[in-house]
């Protein structure tokens, strides 16, 4: 079931309990993007939220164990994305030039952005302990821990992919050809 936290626009539900306030105010505030992240230091189910606006700054709230909730100075965004599963407590953001900012949960070096991941970046996606970014040119960059292989990139998905997800240990891409 769907929940509306009370005088805030966005609707929070969690295995059909109620779900509080966020603690920061939202109110007025439209968002164009938004992503949910997982729980904190006990992989409890507190969660947090990342938020995009439309002059491309990003506002956060919710549990902040690991710093996720503190971002950092990121200039104007495109998009963000927030660590998938229980644990997944980082997020990333693509600022307008093509290169990924990440903050929060550092365990497995899924905050640490290799070289392919700061120029040409088209999307973002994160994963429990790992983060994904698509390229323009269509190649996959994945970085972090590579639980049940995360982060490594099959060779069906290092070229000739348009769009790209991430669940807590897998991926997902969707290729030019309208594969999966």
């Amino acid at each position: 079931d769907l929940l509306e936290a009370p005088d805030s626009p966005l609707a929070i539900w969690h295995a059909g309990r109620r779900a509080d306030r966020p603690p920061v105010e939202l109110e007025g505030l439209e968002c164009v993007q938004v992503a949910a992240g997982g729980g904190g230091s006990d992989g409890g189910d507190s969660g947090f939220r990342v938020g995009l606006l439309p002059d491309g700054s990003v506002i956060a709230s919710g549990d902040s164990t690991y710093g996720q909730t503190s971002v950092p100075d990121l200039g104007e965004i495109v998009a963000v994305a927030a660590g998938e599963g229980r644990r997944g407590a980082h997020a990333l953001a693509l600022r307008a030039d093509g290169r990924v900012v990440a903050w929060g949960d550092n365990s497995y070096r899924q905050c640490e952005v290799p070289e392919a991941a700061r120029s040409g970046v088209v999307q973002i996606a994160a994963g429990e302990f790992h983060s994904l970014a698509l390229r323009g040119d269509g190649t996959v960059v994945a970085w972090g821990h590579s639980r049940e292989g995360a982060t490594d990139v099959p060779e069906e998905a290092r070229s000739g992919v348009r769009m790209i997800a991430a669940g807590s240990r897998f991926n997902l891409v969707l290729t030019d050809a309208g594969e999966v």
